[in-house]
C-alpha cells in the first residue's frame, strides 16, 4: 500500500477506547496502559532508518511545531496570525511548514498499525503536499495560504482523540536543544531566528499558485536544528499514549494536572525504552541534540494513584469549582435546573446531564445549545449522562467537520427515556428551515 492510500484509510483498523483502570505507581501504570500499545522494534527501527535518511537527505521538507498559538489584536485573537501549513522556502535544499501535534498523530498510527511506507515514497508524498500538515479545527485566514492541508481531507482522522487518548512525546518537541556551541531553549526561539512569524502578507502565491515565503540562505546549524526537532516531532520512538488530561486523574499531583507532562513519567518512558529498543533508542537520542539533564530514571516506584478511564471525565469535570451551568431549551419540553443542564467545563469540552427520563412525552426531547467554537482549539466534546439509564455517552465532533463559517447551535434529540438519540449540528446562519448535518456517527456509548 502506498503512503497516500494508507493515509487516505488511516481510520482503518479503529483503535479501542480507552479502558478504565487504577494504577497505584508509575511502573505499574507503565505495564498495564502503556505497554499494550507500543509498536514492535522492528517498526520502530525501520521508522528510524527511514526518519534519519530523510532529515540527512537534500531537498526535503520539515515541519516544524510552532506558530499554531494565536497573537492578540485588539484584544482578540488574530486569525491571521496562525501559520498552519505555511510554506517557506530557502536556498539550502530544504523547505519547512508549521504544523502542531496533529501532525504526530499519523506517524503513531501507521506505526500501530505496523506501515512504514518506503523512502522514495515517503519523501514525494511530503514534497508533493500530499501529506497534511494537521487535521484539526482552523479558519478561513489560515487555510488561504496554507500550502499544506490542514483541513483533513487528505488523510482520516486517526482518532485518538475521539478514543481517549493524548500523544505524549517522551522528550519536549519544542524544549532545549543543544546545539554544538549554542543551547536554544525552545523551538520557538529557533523559528524567531531563522523564520519567524512574520507577517500574513508574507506569504505570496508562486507561479503554481501556492503560497510561499522564501526566506533566502540560512546558516548550516539551522538545518541540523531543524533536523533534530522533526526527529522529536514525527519519530514514534519519541511518544507513547495516554489518556486525554479529562479522562484522568490522580490523588498525587503530578505536573499540569497531566500524567503526560510528568518529569518522573517522561524519565521512566526514557527508561523502558532503552530496555525495550535498546540500540535503536540509543542512536535515536543522539540525533536529537538532547541535553545532558535529560536522561533516563528509574522512577516507576514513584505514587501517583491514577484513575484512568471514561467516567473520570464526569468525575473531575463535575468538582471544579470554576465550572458554570446554563439550563438547556427544549422545543417539546423545558426541564427544570434539576433536569437538564449543560456546564462548561475547563477542559474545552461540555457536560451534559441527563436526571430525568421524560416517559410521558409523546415526541423525542430537542435541546438547543448555544455554544461559540471559538473557544476550542481543537475537537468539540460533548459528554452527556443518563443517570436513568447509566450510560454515557461521548461525542467527539473533529474539527475539520466544523465549517470553516462558525457554529452556532447545536441540537441534541433524545429518545423517550432520555437516551442520546441524534446529535445535529447547524450552521451560523440558521433559519427555520432546518438544514443540518448528522454526527451520530461520532458517538460513542458506555455502560456504566
Amino acid at each position: 500500500m502506498d503512503l497516500k492510500t494508507k493515509l487516505q484509510t488511516l481510520n482503518i483498523p479503529q483503535i479501542q477506547p480507552i479502558k478504565s483502570g487504577f494504577n497505584k505507581t508509575i511502573e505499574e501504570f507503565w505495564n498495564e496502559f502503556v505497554l499494550p500499545m507500543l509498536p514492535s522494534k522492528e517498526i520502530m527501527e525501520r521508522w528510524l532508518n527511514l526518519l534519519l535518511r530523510y532529515v540527512q537527505d537534500d531537498n526535503i521538507v520539515f515541519a516544524v511545531r510552532c506558530f499554531r498559538d494565536w497573537e492578540k489584536k485588539d484584544g482578540k485573537n488574530d486569525n491571521y496570525s496562525l501559520r498552519g501549513g505555511f510554506l517557506n522556502t530557502t536556498d539550502n535544499k530544504y523547505s519547512l511548514f508549521y504544523t502542531d501535534n496533529f501532525f504526530a498523530t499519523y506517524f503513531e498510527k501507521m506505526a500501530l498499525d505496523g506501515y512504514v511506507p518506503e523512502y522514495e515514497d515517503f519523501k514525494s508524498t511530503m514534497l508533493s503536499r500530499d501529506f497534511p500538515a494537521r487535521h484539526g479545527r482552523h479558519c478561513k485566514e489560515e487555510k488561504a495560504k496554507a500550502a499544506y492541508s490542514i483541513d483533513g481531507k487528505k488523510a482520516k482522522d486517526p482518532q485518538f482523540q475521539i478514543k481517549g487518548y493524548k500523544i505524549a512525546h517522551i522528550v519536549d518537541t519544542g524544549k532545549y536543544f543543544a546545539a554544538e556551541d549554542e543551547f536554544f531553549t525552545g523551538i520557538k526561539s529557533i523559528c524567531n531566528t531563522y523564520c519567524p512569524r512574520g507577517k500574513y502578507d508574507d506569504w505570496q502565491p508562486n507561479s503554481d499558485g501556492i503560497y510561499v515565503r522564501h526566506l533566502g540562505k540560512l546558516p548550516d546549524k539551522a538545518k541540523k536544528l531543524f533536523a533534530a526537532h522533526f526527529l522529536r516531532f514525527a519519530c514514534p520512538l519519541n511518544y507513547v499514549l495516554t489518556p486525554q488530561k479529562k479522562y484522568h486523574s490522580t490523588n498525587i499531583p503530578v505536573q499540569l494536572n497531566d500524567i503526560a507532562e510528568h518529569t518522573p513519567f517522561q524519565r521512566f518512558a526514557m527508561k523502558k525504552f532503552l530496555e525495550k529498543y535498546g540500540d535503536i533508542y540509543k542512536k535515536y537520542l543522539e540525533n536529537i541534540m538532547l541535553p545532558d539533564f535529560i536522561h533516563a530514571e528509574d522512577t516507576g516506584n514513584e505514587i501517583i494513584d491514577i484513575k484512568y478511564g471514561i467516567e473520570e471525565a464526569l468525575k473531575t469535570n463535575t468538582t471544579k469549582k470554576t465550572m458554570t451551568t446554563t439550563p438547556i431549551k427544549s422545543s417539546n419540553h423545558t426541564p427544570g435546573p434539576k433536569d437538564f443542564v449543560i456546564s462548561k467545563c475547563q477542559e474545552k469540552g461540555y457536560m451534559i446531564y441527563t436526571k430525568n427520563h421524560y416517559s410521558s412525552l409523546k415526541d423525542r426531547a430537542v435541546f438547543w445549545i448555544n455554544i461559540k467554537l471559538n473557544e476550542f482549539d481543537d475537537n468539540l466534546t460533548l459528554i452527556c449522562h443518563n443517570e436513568h439509564k447509566d450510560e454515557i455517552h461521548i461525542i467527539n465532533i473533529p474539527a475539520h467537520d466544523l465549517t470553516t463559517e462558525q457554529i452556532k447551535k447545536i441540537r441534541i434529540k433524545t429518545n423517550k427515556a432520555g437516551s442520546l438519540f441524534d446529535l445535529q449540528i447547524d450552521p451560523y446562519n440558521f433559519t427555520d428551515k432546518y438544514s443540518g448535518v448528522s454526527f451520530k456517527k461520532y458517538v460513542t456509548t458506555f455502560k456504566l
